[in-house]
């Protein structure tokens, strides 16, 4: 009988937790003490996220090229920068431009340098806090750059870049609400702030909260109504709506915009897919594949939509494909094992499906009813537990329900696990996913930690209880 294959948004490098991507214009601004006009240069710094919108399309060229006159304007400006320091080294101003040059060649250290020269020159310049922090965080360094924006926003209130900055990595961190706070802040100090609104989209979107989403999406666009991203992210928040159509009308008109981004068409076949328009979709796979060969991602897509064609042997090929590309790319290896399941392979699918299990806890084989022990490698020291078939269906259920985000759903099909199965540790473990992927990480932590209490030599389990507990830590500001 013919098994509905997983449609799973795209995931990044977290392993639990299903977050939205960030599209992050960073500004920095070259005023002195005495305010002068502001210069903004815009680059993508990432974070955790990985639904929305990842390339900064105003620092992309259309045909995806290097921009190399651009790259020789910058060592120009370095160059006749430089020249000015050596005649005047107090002018705390001009180190601040050559950082933000050396910032746009991806120099940071030497970027973090310059401000750090201006800062020293005049310690009372907020702009240049706000470059420096800008410049952290790029280089991974959140502790570091949150300090610098805590500081420029002292120095300056007003300063919507440092509030914006900072809300960026509060809400790569996942602490959405504080996130927004900051974002309303930047919003106050500037109205036309489209980035702010973009991102506060993001933000809204992570909470479930689609209509404030959708809502500030059309304020950034009624800004700036090129802005690719915004229409992207509405997309998403429209998916999740269940709205196909206006998902679709939204990346179609992102990528009029920019038409050389494959995430783009690998999201609107995604929904194209949901609509069972599976030839549509499969084109924009294809599209996204013409644009990017190396998109494991866009392989996989195309398996699922040829699966639900029933082309199994055609998806076979896909997945192999992508697990070419990325061998550590454990959804590919999922849906595999469910196309060689309806090919009739089943010992290539148990095969898939185990090594899913080892590269992503949420594809671990559960409950492991009836595999005898000898067939088990040393890594798999989770408990073997005997459960009904009812009780099975449950489990089934709150699996199919988490992967498809009914988390709400998920969890009561957990419950009913536990009421009668209260030693099973699995059904804790896959609560705590669901609670988890619904942001009630309190709750989910107790449940892994009920799992690991269950099954306290599960290797697993104990990498999330200490990966959860560590995501718990708030940062400081």
């Amino acid at each position: 009988m013919f098994k509905m294959l997983m449609i799973k948004i795209l995931k990044f490098h977290i392993t639990f937790v299903v977050v939205l991507v960030t599209i992050l214009l960073f500004t920095l601004s070259t005023s002195s003490a005495e305010e002068k006009p502001t210069e903004k240069i815009e680059k993508t710094i990432k974070t955790e996220d990985t639904d929305h919108y990842q390339k900064n399309i105003n620092d992309t060229r259309k045909d995806g090229s290097v921009d190399v006159n651009k790259i020789i304007e910058n060592d120009l400006l370095i160059k006749k920068i430089s020249n000015t320091i050596e005649l005047n080294p107090g002018d705390f101003s001009a180190y601040n431009s050559r950082g933000k040059a050396w910032y746009e060649k991806e120099e940071y250290d030497e970027a973090i340098k310059d401000f750090s020269k201006a800062l020293e020159l005049n310690p009372g310049y907020a702009e240049a806090y706000n470059n420096r922090g800008i410049a952290w965080n790029k280089k991974g360094d959140n502790e570091q750059a949150v300090s610098d924006f805590n500081k420029a926003i002292s120095l300056n209130p007003n300063l919507a870049e440092a509030y914006y900055g900072r809300g960026m990595i509060l809400n790569g961190k996942g602490f959405y609400y504080q996130a927004i706070a900051d974002y309303n802040k930047a919003i106050n100090s500037d109205p036309n702030y489209s980035q702010a609104y973009n991102q506060r989209g993001i933000s809204w979107d992570n909470k479930k909260k689609y209509d404030l989403s959708i809502a500030d999406y059309n304020k950034a666009l009624e800004i700036d109504s090129q802005f690719a991203a915004a229409y992207f992210n509405r997309a998403i928040s429209w998916g999740k709506k269940e709205n196909f159509d206006k998902a679709i009308e939204d990346f179609s008109a992102s990528i009029q915009i920019f038409p050389d981004h494959s995430m783009t068409y690998i999201q609107r076949g995604i929904n194209l897919v949901k609509k069972k328009e599976y030839d549509k979709a499969i084109k924009d796979f294809d599209k996204a594949m013409e644009i990017d060969h190396l998109s494991a991602d866009a392989y996989v897509q195309r398996g699922i939509a040829y699966g639900l064609k029933k082309d199994f042997e055609q998806a076979v090929k896909d997945y192999t494909k992508a697990i070419e590309i990325n061998p550590n790319l454990a959804e590919a290896y999922f849906n595999r094992s469910l196309a060689w399941d309806n090919l009739g392979d089943n010992e290539k699918s148990v095969a898939d499906n185990k090594k899913a299990g080892a590269l992503d806890s949420q594809y671990l084989i559960t409950p492991n009813e009836g595999i005898p022990d000898d067939t088990k490698t040393d890594h798999e020291n989770h408990k073997t537990q005997k459960i009904d078939l009812k009780t099975q269906n449950s489990l089934k259920k709150g699996i199919q329900f988490n992967k498809e985000s009914k988390y709400s759903q998920a969890i009561e099909e957990y419950d009913k696990v536990i009421k009668s199965n209260p030693n099973f540790a699995s059904a804790y473990f896959y609560k705590g996913l669901a609670l988890y992927n619904n942001h009630e990480q309190s709750k989910a932590l107790d449940n892994f930690k009920k799992a690991l209490e269950l099954d306290p030599k599960n290797n697993a389990y104990m990498k999330i209880v200490a990966n959860i507990s560590g995501k718990l830590k708030a940062p400081v500001n």
